[in-house]
């Protein structure tokens, strides 16, 4: 009897043995796998952060090319908190936020998907200024809204989707849509699985969208996504591809309502779509801001240069004369200081005087006359 109970007791612990072992084994496995997919993932990230780096060094120097990225599912995040611009790359261990450096990057506070889509464009005054880069996702829905009582939007509207590289098929592949603010009428657009959704208005004046008051028509189609996951921008009538109004705008929880975030300006298309792919205004102003003190210090060079050009003899000396005064005098009075998006400054009510009479007309009387120069084999002011 003794001997039947003691072999029950050994044969238990037997089992018991196994089972501990087994899991054992099976812990250290599971370990080992979670540790290597935590290395592929890093691997991963780490490549993501060496081809973005890539591309914003890249962008410094070349423009107009788009470029996809591999992303393999790492979300990457941009925050311009107190104008303190910076990226952040998920996976990526012991990573913290990287900063722009000074690099003029406009992009979705967050980017999801499979890839993403990077294209920089030229920012001319008429001079080489900087270069902007822009970033989104294949998954990061554009949908653009024009006001049909507006004769002009339809054409900027398209002009929109017209200057886009081939690559960004997530707005280029979208129709433009007229849209009756007061009728609210259904825009029968299909959804579609992305992860935010950016509405583009056209041509409206400003009270028009943060007073509609049923929203449930116009998002109907965006019914699968977050409210947080939902924001708009309006580019005000009266705006043109070379300067204009833009007000960014996000939504109510109740999905009923928007709600005006920020006021601000652009200056040329590709500070046009600066705005449009910047989802929060901070990631707008901020790098604008910086290029606008760029701009003051490249017409700071540049005017020196031609101060010293100009002691060289006609007809050289007429060019550089007529461009230091009233050009370069009018252009660096209006960028002493540089203007300020951060704030909600008006500008003396109007950016488009602004844009007129500080730089359009002298980047044209600048470009006019560098040619000149040219032409009468002169050194270029730039």
């Amino acid at each position: 009897m003794k001997s039947s109970k003691k072999a029950v007791i050994e044969l238990q612990f037997n089992w018991l043995f196994i089972l501990i072992i087994g899991a054992m084994i099976l812990l250290f496995f599971v370990t080992v796998i979670y540790k290597q997919r935590n290395i592929a993932d890093q691997r991963l990230a780490a490549r993501v952060l060496n081809d973005l780096e890539s591309i914003l060094t890249g962008a410094q120097v070349s423009t107009s090319t788009a470029t996809r990225i591999e992303s393999a599912r790492n979300e990457i995040f941009f925050d311009c908190t107190d104008c303190s611009c910076s990226y952040k790359i998920s996976n990526l261990f012991g990573s913290g936020s990287i900063s722009y450096d000074g690099k003029t990057v406009f992009a979705p506070t967050e980017l999801k998907g499979e890839q993403y889509l990077a294209w920089s464009l030229d920012w001319n005054l008429p001079y080489k200024v900087t270069n902007f880069l822009y970033l989104t996702s294949p998954e990061y829905r554009y949908t653009i809204l024009y006001n049909q009582d507006v004769s002009a939007a339809q054409q900027f509207a398209g002009d929109i989707q017209y200057n886009l590289p081939d690559a960004f098929t997530n707005i280029k592949d979208e129709n433009a849509y007229e849209y009756d603010l007061d009728t609210m009428a259904p825009l029968g657009i299909p959804s579609k699985n992305s992860y935010k959704a950016r509405l583009i208005f056209v041509g409206y004046e400003e009270p028009n969208i943060a007073s509609i008051t049923n929203m449930n028509p116009l998002i109907d189609h965006l019914d699968y996504l977050d409210y947080r996951d939902i924001t708009a921008i309006n580019i005000m009538e009266g705006s043109k591809l070379d300067y204009g109004t833009v007000q960014f705008y996000t939504l109510t929880k109740n999905k009923e309502r928007f709600l005006l975030q920020k006021k601000s300006y652009y200056i040329g298309i590709a500070g046009l779509y600066a705005a449009i792919f910047s989802d929060d205004p901070d990631n707008y102003v901020c790098p604008m801001n910086s290029a606008l003190q760029r701009l003051q210090h490249v017409s700071s060079l540049y005017q020196q240069r031609t101060t010293q050009l100009r002691t060289r003899p006609p007809p050289c000396q007429n060019w550089y004369s007529q461009a230091l005064n009233p050009y370069f005098t009018i252009l660096m009075t209006n960028l002493n200081p540089p203007p300020d998006l951060t704030t909600n400054a008006d500008y003396e009510g109007d950016f488009g005087n602004l844009y007129n009479n500080a730089f359009q007309q002298n980047a044209n009387g600048l470009a006019f006359l560098n040619s000149r120069a040219q032409l009468f084999s002169c050194p270029e002011m730039y």
